[in-house]
């Protein structure tokens, strides 16, 4: 069984303890992206759609919630606000300063308190984010929020709803999912280095017996897809017997918001071509092989499988994948080069990506 020699024991402490590095990086800058692509919390003085209204409430203290605002505002903002007269030379002075303001306001403690707003029309999409509000960035999208609902004729709407929100981190993580793989490629290469060992002498030949391992694969798949399908199946089953939602995967959830042909290049490429060599690469190559040279042959096959149906983090998913990874598994053992299983897991995505375009697409 591939590969040919015991890995080395610190260098495979160094690849898991740099994947788990690299993952945390990788998600620590989308976690950055997803913060400054929600920019749009942020008031600009293209939202001020009636600035002088919006001025004259402030300057009245007309309602609870400007007289809260007004309160917040810094000195040289309230003063200019007492002088505003509606000349364009007020507003040229006033608007970026008022945007300022507003901001800080955003990005500052929740406005909300229930008195303050009791006569202001909330959305239901604010009451439902006001009833599950966490985070600093939760306050800032329920700022914005309220804002809109205080001052409807005031200040323009941006599209701050859960969907769109969803949808964002949604696609966000479909693009660093890649980063994520091309670095363990990479990470992979380096430890092949420590080990001396060449990708060939690790994971197999690509050319060796390739049209068996073809045909070997290709029956993999017509028995581990009705099998899949299945548990699939009865996994659904099984939850709307104790009442509970399934989780849609992100891969779906990416296909039902995809507007265009690009989008569907990037989560096929990713879906079809580097998924199946990352996993296979770290469930097979890797781990499974690291596990079954530790003694545990039976652990490693098992063991394996479970953790790659467990990382995918889906409920309704879980035995179906479990059931591909152990068939994955014995496909490795079978041919003894992991090109056979990377081709298999991209013939099995392949199928399910072409029936969920077939069932999402816009076009």
């Amino acid at each position: 069984m591939l590969p040919s020699k015991p890995w080395k024991a610190e260098s495979l402490i160094w690849l898991l303890m740099s994947l788990f590095i690299a993952l945390g990086s990788v998600g620590l800058v989308a976690s950055l992206v997803d913060q400054w692509l929600a920019s749009p919390l942020m008031v600009s003085e293209r939202d001020l759609k009636d600035f002088g209204k919006l001025v004259f409430r402030l300057k009245s203290r007309s309602d609870d919630v400007s007289a809260y605002l007004a309160g917040r505002l810094s000195a040289k903002c309230k003063s200019a606000i007492d002088q505003f007269k509606g000349e364009p030379r007020d507003v040229d002075a006033l608007k970026p300063l008022l945007v300022e303001e507003l901001n800080k306001i955003i990005g500052g403690p929740l406005i909300y308190q229930e008195a303050r707003f009791s006569r202001i029309q909330l959305r239901p999409e604010t009451k439902r984010s006001l009833d599950s509000r966490t985070g600093r960035l939760q306050s800032r999208r329920l700022n914005r929020l309220l804002l809109e609902d205080a001052y409807p004729e005031e200040l323009g709407r941006t599209d701050l709803s859960d969907s769109a929100t969803e949808a964002r981190q949604v696609w966000l993580q479909v693009g660093f999912t890649p980063v994520f793989q091309v670095i363990t490629f990479f990470l992979v290469g380096r430890f092949l280095k420590k080990n001396n060992m060449t990708w060939a002498e690790a994971f197999g030949s690509a050319t060796r017996g390739l049209g068996r391992n073809v045909l070997l694969a290709i029956g993999s798949v017509l028995f581990v897809m009705p099998v899949s399908l299945g548990l699939l199946w009865l996994s659904r089953k099984v939850m709307e017997f104790w009442v509970l939602t399934p989780e849609l995967q992100t891969m779906v959830k990416a296909l039902e918001s995809a507007q265009s042909w690009d989008q569907y290049i990037l989560l096929g490429v990713t879906a079809i071509l580097l998924a199946p060599a990352w996993e296979e690469l770290v469930f097979r190559g890797i781990l499974f092989s690291a596990v079954k040279q530790a003694g545990f042959p039976r652990l490693a096959w098992i063991g394996t499988s479970l953790l790659f149906a467990a990382v995918h983090v889906n409920l309704v998913t879980f035995l179906s994948l479990f059931a591909v990874g152990a068939v994955m598994v014995w496909l490795y053992q079978r041919t003894e080069n992991l090109v056979a299983p990377i081709f298999a897991h991209a013939l099995f995505n392949g199928v399910n990506f072409a029936w969920m375009i077939i069932g999402n697409s816009h076009f």
